[in-house]
């Protein structure tokens, strides 16, 4: 199953903005808009770590190794984790219930 377009989008929106946290981090970009970017930033990727409670069951339905599969939903969050449990609530019930 691919994913859609607009998750494409906004997981290149979220790397946009761990990229601009990452220059005013560095120093390499100053003023309001650079710590505006770094706290968003920040504040996204701790509550990305937070989602990885909650959806632990749907990241073990990810094809490849359990540790890619947590490293992009501490990147992504939801964006990774929701197809995968749409795609598990879409495989019929083995008991025929």
């Amino acid at each position: 199953m691919k994913a859609s377009p607009v998750i494409k989008v906004l997981q290149g929106l979220c790397l946009v903005l761990y990229g601009l946290g990452l220059a005013a981090q560095l120093g390499l970009w100053t003023g309001e808009g650079a710590v505006l970017c770094l706290r968003a930033s920040l504040a996204m990727l701790a509550v990305h770590v937070l989602e990885l409670a909650w959806a632990r069951r749907w990241l073990a339905l990810h094809p490849g190794p359990r540790w890619v599969s947590v490293l992009l939903t501490v990147l992504f969050g939801v964006l990774h984790w929701w197809p995968l449990k749409v795609r598990a609530s879409q495989v019929p019930d083995r008991h025929g219930a």
